[in-house]
């Protein structure tokens, strides 16, 4: 099945973040989609008229009207975040259906109505709101008070947090600081940072440095491609940088210890990916895992990139639900997207594993191959 092929260029076309959306027998690597979208700068939020709109009511049948509601507020359905948003429902109902406890309603969102859709959920008697998955409209719902716990599905930034919003996001800066940890734990002391020219590039490059610094006396050296450094005088190279780059570049480090964040690992590996250790959620490298064998696979083909936003999906669920029960988030438990707790900041900080990468067999046909729109994760 195709029907997946165009959300990563549909949402970065949207959003005018400048991505690759060149034809899709070729994709540009990249990261998967919330990464990407965490990569674009805030957009200016100015005052707008919200018109009252209607509730897009997708609810089970005949709910449990006992149970706690909890409302969903994703982008519209006919948007150019329809198909990211609908991944991420399936995920939602997929844990729904395994765990119950609750009955839910999807609220439609769009530029003009987060506000008034949120306003919506709570005269319906909602307890706890996942939701908004665009940070503009999470810096919209900021405007206003957010009386019940509320989780959005992307980074937040700009202010202090009322301690009712909570974080879940798959953003690229947790993969580099959960790098920096396990070379750390391994007993590196001399890496070597490679990064690319793009934004996520950067960041990826800062948020390991930045870690490292704290835990470590030594310093961190961070070399732009072209590479001036020689990675033989380095215990170990970190790999920051989309899969495109690390396609044009075979050799690059080869014989050394290699890191990187989920950008290389996805659905198509070429041979001199072999030995890369990527950190990535168990939902794609510990399938064994009670907590991921615990919910059903997609029911359609997806990439790795999309696949992601299906275990967000049921992430958010089962935290939803422990914030509807009163369960405290400070205390770490298994999530499909990776160990998770709450932190300072109010975000659900996720533990991610070490996966060693290995080769698959060449890319199949280019019919085939249409599925496959990220090479990585965000």
């Amino acid at each position: 099945m195709h029907r997946r092929a165009p959300i990563i260029s549909l949402i970065g076309l949207a959003l005018g973040l400048g991505w690759h959306t060149g034809a899709i027998a070729q994709p540009r690597a990249a990261a998967d989609y919330i990464t990407k979208l965490n990569a674009a700068p805030l957009l200016p939020i100015t005052a707008t008229s919200l018109p009252m709109t209607h509730q897009m009511a997708v609810t089970p049948p005949e709910p449990d009207l006992s149970q706690p509601k909890i409302a969903i507020l994703l982008p519209a359905q006919t948007g150019p975040l329809a198909e990211a948003a609908k991944v991420i429902l399936d995920g939602i109902q997929a844990a729904a259906e395994r765990d119950g406890s609750a009955q839910w309603v999807r609220y439609d969102t769009d530029d003009q109505n987060v506000l008034t859709q949120y306003q919506q959920a709570l005269r319906d008697g909602a307890k706890v709101v996942i939701g908004p998955l665009a940070r503009p409209h999470i810096q919209q719902l900021l405007k206003q008070s957010i009386p019940i716990p509320t989780l959005a599905l992307n980074t937040i930034e700009g202010k202090t947090l009322p301690r009712t919003l909570y974080s879940l996001n798959l953003a690229v800066e947790g993969e580099a600081q959960q790098l920096a940890f396990h070379l750390i734990k391994q007993g590196k002391q001399k890496p070597l940072v490679v990064r690319d020219g793009s934004p996520l590039g950067q960041r990826s490059a800062q948020a390991f440095s930045q870690v490292w610094q704290k835990q470590r006396t030594q310093s961190v050296t961070i070399s732009a491609l072209p590479l001036n450094q020689t990675p033989s005088d380095y215990d170990s190279v970190v790999l920051a940088v989309d899969k495109q780059t690390a396609l044009e570049l075979p050799t690059l480090a080869e014989g050394n210890s290699r890191y990187a964040t989920s950008q290389l690992h996805d659905n198509q590996r070429p041979s001199h990916f072999a030995g890369i250790q990527v950190v990535d959620m168990p939902w794609l490298t510990q399938p064994d895992l009670p907590v991921v064998q615990r919910y059903p696979r997609p029911k359609e083909h997806l990439t790795h990139g999309t696949e992601r936003l299906y275990a967000l999906g049921i992430d958010a669920w089962r935290v939803a639900l422990r914030l509807a029960q009163g369960q405290p988030l400070n205390t770490a438990f298994a999530g499909v997207t990776g160990e998770l707790q709450l932190n300072s900041e109010q975000q659900l900080q996720r533990t991610l594993p070490l996966h060693t990468l290995t080769a698959t067999t060449p890319p199949p046909s280019s019919d085939d191959s249409a599925t496959d729109t990220t090479t990585t994760r965000e």
